[in-house]
């Protein structure tokens, strides 16, 4: 896996887009029933997959009918299910976050046409191991109706020269336009301010 962390001027936050082997095509899901919503997740290789379906609203994906495959191999169809979000599964499942994502070194390089997907926590730490990237946390936030979301941060401002954020807070909420390439393949780090 190859990451580019790009700024996104926000309280230092930094998107994730993802150079991976291969996208899973096929994804076992498990469900949760909350209220008048089912809640679809699944995961291969870190790899994730979900959708929620409202009872009271079947006009996701322009009402049409998804054939879901769960994990006894059944397959469930859900006519008009949402997309949701990592935000919204955290409360049910594994912890996850949204990436862009592709299997393609082009897409990766040039940082157009990602596809949107998401992939578990520890599989994003598995990364950030792997690449040796120390100088990002990936750091947990509550949002105001208990949602969980991960938001990855620099553990230091390079660009302040009175130190690290331990001595000046501050520093994470000065917007920079920032992209960080992280490869396995060479081990390096390629930093590119713009």
């Amino acid at each position: 896996m190859e990451i580019n962390l790009y700024a996104r001027n926000v309280l230092n936050t930094h998107s994730i887009q993802l150079l991976v082997d291969h996208i899973p095509k096929q994804v076992k899901h498990k469900k949760v029933a909350y209220g008048s919503h089912v809640f679809y997740w699944g995961e291969r290789d870190g790899y994730v997959h979900f959708l929620s379906l409202d009872e009271h609203d079947h006009s996701g994906f322009g009402g049409s009918t998804i054939p879901v495959l769960m994990q006894d191999g059944s397959v469930e169809e859900l006519k008009g299910p949402w997309s949701s979000s990592s935000t919204t599964m955290n409360r049910y499942f594994p912890a996850s976050v949204e990436v862009s994502i592709t299997d393609s070194e082009d897409v990766f390089n040039h940082g157009y046409t990602y596809s949107s997907g998401a992939i578990t926590i520890a599989k994003l730490q598995e990364a950030f191991q792997e690449l040796n990237i120390k100088d990002f946390i990936i750091v947990p936030h509550i949002e105001k109706w208990g949602d969980m979301l991960f938001r990855v941060v620099r553990t230091h401002d390079p660009f302040d020269t009175r130190g690290d954020m331990d001595r000046d807070p501050e520093s994470m909420f000065r917007p920079r336009n920032s992209k960080f390439t992280y490869r396995m393949d060479r081990g390096d780090r390629n930093e590119r301010s713009t």
